[in-house]
């Protein structure tokens, strides 16, 4: 992944995660608006950090054992432990959580098409027929 995939990645899912919210919030919904905004940081907290350790644990000059364990615990037990305690005991919307934590990941999958399309040529690579 480059750079500029996931700054636009990040910026996009920032930007969408952002109207979401406000006009929740503007329209009496902030029950549905709190629980896209912690869907939607949660889910940008836990991409941020596999691409983070994705990277790290399969480069050649691997980084030190430290680091990736570092990695690991602040993922599995910090964030999915927090993100269980949020949608326990914090009055969220569970409707809201899920739509936010899946704007990121649209927005992962419309940038690889679109990344797909331009490198290939095009999304689905029809062969020409030469007559």
């Amino acid at each position: 992944m480059s750079d500029s995939f996931l700054k636009k990645w990040f910026l996009g899912s920032l930007s969408l995660l952002f109207l979401t919210v406000s006009f929740s919030f503007l329209y009496g919904y902030s029950f549905f608006g709190g629980g896209v905004a912690v869907g939607g940081v949660w889910n940008l907290l836990n991409l941020l950090l596999l691409g983070q350790l994705i990277p790290a644990v399969l480069q050649q000059d691997r980084r030190p054992l430290l680091l990736i364990l570092l990695f690991l615990f602040l993922k599995f037990p910090l964030l999915y432990g927090g993100g269980l305690a949020l949608l326990w005991w914090v009055p969220l919307s569970k409707v809201g959580v899920l739509i936010g934590f899946s704007i990121p990941l649209l927005f992962v999958s419309l940038q690889a098409m679109a990344q797909t399309r331009l490198d290939a040529g095009g999304l689905f690579r029809l062969g020409r027929i030469h007559g």
